[in-house]
């Protein structure tokens, strides 16, 4: 029983990580179905091509914003010394969940998109 001890923060958790897991839910619909598709072979971004992939780093930046307040609520991802195996096995699938989505983010920012937003 962990809530007695831990319940304001597995809340705020909990409502962190669902706000975040909505959010990525969104994101990459949109990634898949709408941006990615406009892209692909275009040598020549237009406006609009290029709001839509402005709209996708300001959707980063909020998801690593979401992470790293959860890095924080969770102390680095680090279970409270009274956690069972599962809340520890809980907090150590977050962090690897939280560092896929922090790749991901460093390679459409600083690969991806720059090279799309390049081309003339």
């Amino acid at each position: 029983m962990h809530y007695p001890h831990h319940g304001a923060e597995l809340v705020k958790i909990h409502s962190l990580y669902a706000r975040l897991k909505a959010e990525l839910e969104e994101h990459f619909a949109k990634e898949e179905r709408e941006v990615f598709p406009q892209l692909i072979g275009n040598r020549h971004p237009d406006e609009g091509q290029r709001t839509l992939v402005d709209s996708l780093i300001h959707e980063h930046s909020s998801a690593g914003d979401m992470i790293k307040e959860l890095e924080v609520l969770t102390n680095n991802f680090t279970a409270p010394a009274d956690g069972c195996a599962t809340y520890r096995a809980t907090f150590a699938g977050l962090q690897e969940l939280t560092q896929d989505i922090f790749i991901h983010i460093f390679k459409e920012n600083s690969i991806l998109f720059p090279e799309i937003l390049e081309q003339e």
